[in-house]
């Protein structure tokens, strides 16, 4: 490892650990899940709501949310079209699929 490097990565520790006066009052891991949950499933406002008050004034509310909901997060996996008959029968509780109408004559 170059000096340079070597003097990056400390300047790059001592900072993270500026501000900390004190111990997490919870734990970092299920804060940091619940946001990626709601960044994920599109709940904005939400995870605004959870951020630190000086990162809230950063950009309030409604820029933070206008901004999110201009570029969202697209999570949701592509289904097969087996996966989505399977996924219609188990929410509706069927044991097949009901007749297309566009195949009826």
């Amino acid at each position: 490892m170059t000096r340079l490097a070597a003097a990056v990565l400390l300047a790059a520790v001592v900072v993270a650990g500026c501000g900390a006066a004190k111990q997490p009052q919870a734990d970092p891991g299920v804060f940091a899940t619940k946001v990626v949950d709601l960044i994920v499933h599109n709940k904005y406002s939400d995870a605004w709501a959870d951020l630190h008050p000086v990162d809230q004034q950063v950009a309030p509310s409604t820029e933070y949310v206008g901004c999110e909901n201009r570029n969202p997060v697209v999570a949701v996996p592509a289904l097969s079209d087996d996966d989505l008959v399977q996924r219609f029968k188990d929410e509706f509780d069927a044991e097949e699929l009901p007749p297309d109408p566009e195949e009826q004559t």
